[in-house]
């Protein structure tokens, strides 16, 4: 019964770090809940949390390299590549 608890409670705080990772998409972050969800162990929680941290890095990364790189594109232009 413990490690149960310990595996839904594992779950809810992933959930809530995957919802305050601020380049994912509503999209991403219900993929990502989903995987917490379907987890079998904490494991295999914190496997899905990271993979959703990785993304929301690569993502913000991405972000900032069109709006620092690309000086040939307008704010508009950036803000589309970005959306």
């Amino acid at each position: 019964k413990q490690d149960a608890q310990d595996l839904n409670n594992a779950k809810k705080a992933a959930k809530e770090a995957i919802d305050q990772m601020g380049d994912l998409s509503e999209a991403d972050k219900t993929a990502a809940k989903s995987n917490v969800d379907n987890a079998t162990d904490i494991a295999g929680v914190n496997t899905a949390k990271q993979d959703a941290q990785e993304l929301n890095d690569a993502k913000k990364a991405a972000k900032e390299a069109i709006n620092n790189n690309l000086t040939n594109l307008n704010q508009a232009q950036k803000e589309a590549a970005i959306a």
